[in-house]
């Protein structure tokens, strides 16, 4: 029987068709992004007594496990947080619940030589490390958010103070223990002007800006110093209220990014200045 030559084209188009669609409806899987925690600084970490910590992925929380190499010196739970136990050496490790191979492995030391403490609100994410010893304590802040000047802020700092329990309050930049009556206020100043270059300003260039009296200038006093990572100026002037006391504060610039910020700490009058001088950026 004799296949006209129109109908053996047909059947070749057809067939054409059907291998094109068959092949367009092979799935492609997507390559597996390798997993990142985002809340610990390369392989590294160090807790101290009591201290937490949720740890954080570039997946959700329910797609990630933590487990511990030695429960005795950190804790898991189901939730991703971990526990400094006692103190010591160990490894946890996170991994996909989809793919274990997929996974990043973190040191962990368990040190007794503070006291932790983490806390957030406001934007303001705080650790406070208590030493026992010298009876200080050395916050580490991060705040992002908007300052109570309507300012924003990314930035994270460090100071030094004889106060346990400062908490963050609803503002970004805040922090404070009222029944010590402390409080720490960061502002972003960096649109003022005239603290363009505060790395160049002289003395007289901060009284004219603080619009000090002849009489302020002569118990007024201006610090300089630097670091890596930012200049700084300590502030020192009479209070208005009680001209025997006096106020500190303290601008810094961070040199990565040319952001200007004013800290300010009061307690009462009790070892401020000491606090204002620990402060720098981290």
């Amino acid at each position: 029987m004799k296949i006209s030559k129109k109908l053996v084209s047909f059947i070749l188009a057809l067939a054409m068709v059907v291998s094109a669609m068959a092949v367009q409806t092979v799935p492609v899987q997507a390559k597996t992004k390798a997993i990142k925690v985002t809340n610990v600084k390369g392989n590294k970490l160090t807790l101290y007594k009591n201290e937490t910590l949720n740890i954080k992925t570039n997946y959700k929380n329910d797609k990630v496990q933590v487990v511990t190499n030695d429960r005795s010196v950190v804790k898991v739970d189901g939730m991703n947080w971990i526990y400094a136990g006692k103190p010591g050496k160990t490894k946890i490790i996170v991994w996909l619940k989809s793919n274990h191979k997929n996974q990043k492995v973190i040191n962990v030391t368990v040190s007794n030589k503070y006291t932790a403490t983490r806390t957030e609100g406001g934007g303001n994410s705080v650790r406070e490390l208590y030493n026992s010893k010298t009876k200080k304590s050395i916050y580490k802040v991060t705040s992002k958010g908007t300052d109570a000047n309507g300012k924003k802020l990314d930035v994270s700092f460090q100071f030094t103070t004889l106060v346990r329990g400062m908490k963050p309050t609803g503002v970004t930049g805040e922090l404070n223990n009222l029944k010590k009556k402390t409080s720490v206020h960061l502002f972003n100043v960096t649109d003022e002007k005239e603290l363009k270059s505060i790395e160049k300003m002289t003395d007289s260039d901060w009284f004219k800006y603080w619009e000090l009296s002849k009489s302020q200038i002569k118990k007024s006093k201006v610090e300089y110093s630097s670091d890596k990572k930012c200049y700084k100026v300590i502030m020192t002037t009479p209070n208005d209220d009680d001209n025997s006391k006096l106020d500190y504060c303290c601008y810094i610039k961070d040199k990565s990014t040319g952001k200007i910020y004013l800290f300010e700490y009061s307690n009462n009058f009790i070892k401020e200045y000491d606090t204002i001088k620990s402060i720098k950026l981290i």
